[in-house]
């Protein structure tokens, strides 16, 4: 299934939001939908897949079969939904997503913003000793303009497992409610150039 801007409007600014900003930190990432949430996936240092979940249901249609499917960016920048075979999905992808929506149940992983993303996002950085790049930070304080007509305007999902030298895994993940968001939503807007 393709994902088209004239077509599927929220979701797909919200599609492109995601790439835009795993785009400009990480070396490869990946989307992906399991039982009908999406995932972000990221390729760490050594090529160490992380994936966490990011608290977004799909809808039913996208996915009507069970199982993983992959979201691609096209040459159009239109955003393709495809089904993984199953021999594409690793033991290992289905620990990550069986870990990652736990994590997301836990109270200390979720944090409901309104404003003042990026003090909040630091503070989580603290908290636990990790750092949080300042190209994520400027991104997160552009994200304040949006006009978003719900009450919580983002959720930040932080994830650390296994913290050692040889090991740090961060999942920065982010739930952004575009149910509303302004026409005027571009890439200059967000400051990526």
């Amino acid at each position: 299934m393709i994902v088209r801007k004239e077509q599927s409007k929220t979701f797909y600014k919200y599609l492109k939001l995601i790439y835009d900003i795993l785009a400009t930190e990480t070396s490869g990432y990946a989307l992906y939908i399991h039982e009908g949430r999406l995932y972000f996936a990221t390729y760490a240092m050594g090529g160490k897949l992380s994936i966490s979940s990011s608290g977004v249901e799909v809808y039913d249609e996208l996915c009507k079969e069970p199982g993983a499917y992959e979201i691609r960016m096209t040459p159009h920048k239109d955003f393709e939904i495809s089904k993984l075979p199953e021999s594409k999905v690793t033991e290992d992808m289905k620990n990550i997503f069986k870990h990652a929506t736990i994590g997301l149940e836990e109270k200390n992983h979720l944090c409901e913003i309104n404003s003042n993303c990026s003090s909040v996002i630091a503070d989580i950085a603290r908290k636990s000793k990790l750092r949080i790049k300042d190209r994520y930070l400027k991104v997160m304080k552009k994200l304040q303009d949006f006009d978003v007509s719900m009450n919580k305007d983002f959720i930040i999902c932080t994830k650390a497992e296994a913290v050692d030298k040889e090991n740090l895994q961060v999942v920065l993940i982010m739930y952004f409610w575009c149910e509303d968001i302004q026409d005027e939503y571009d890439q200059d807007k967000l400051g990526m150039d």
